[in-house]
Order: C-alpha cells, then sequence, then structure tokens
C-alpha cells in the first residue's frame, strides 16, 4: 500500500474529530497541527480562524 497523505482544514473541533476518526483506524508516520489556516495558494497560513492537520497515513491498523 503507498503512503497516503490527508491535510484537514476548518474548525478546530471538528478537524480535531475527524483527525481521530482517522488516527483510530490507521497507522501514521507523520502527525502535524496547525492552529492556523493554510493560504489559497499553500505560501503560508492566512489570519483566518481555524486550523490545519497534516497526516501521513501508512497503513489501516490490523483488526484484533
Amino acid at each position: 500500500m503507498r503512503k497516503t497523505k490527508v491535510r484537514i482544514v476548518g474548525d478546530p473541533e471538528l478537524a480535531g474529530k475527524v483527525a481521530q476518526v482517522i488516527k483510530d483506524h490507521f497507522e501514521l508516520s507523520g502527525y502535524q497541527r496547525f492552529s492556523a489556516m493554510p493560504t489559497r495558494y499553500g505560501t503560508g497560513h492566512s489570519d483566518s480562524p481555524g486550523c490545519s492537520i497534516y497526516l501521513d497515513i501508512k497503513k489501516p491498523k490490523e483488526k484484533s
């Protein structure tokens, strides 16, 4: 399986819940959370309220 990168952008509370669901089902090789939204062109962070979460997903977790 190829490593998959996921970016969650938006409301901090909702983004955190979405990230937790992903972390519950997949093994991660990286996780970063920023308390700012990216700009439209990805050249930095804007002053808009919200957060950005970046996840590097390795593979699905083993089911027990």
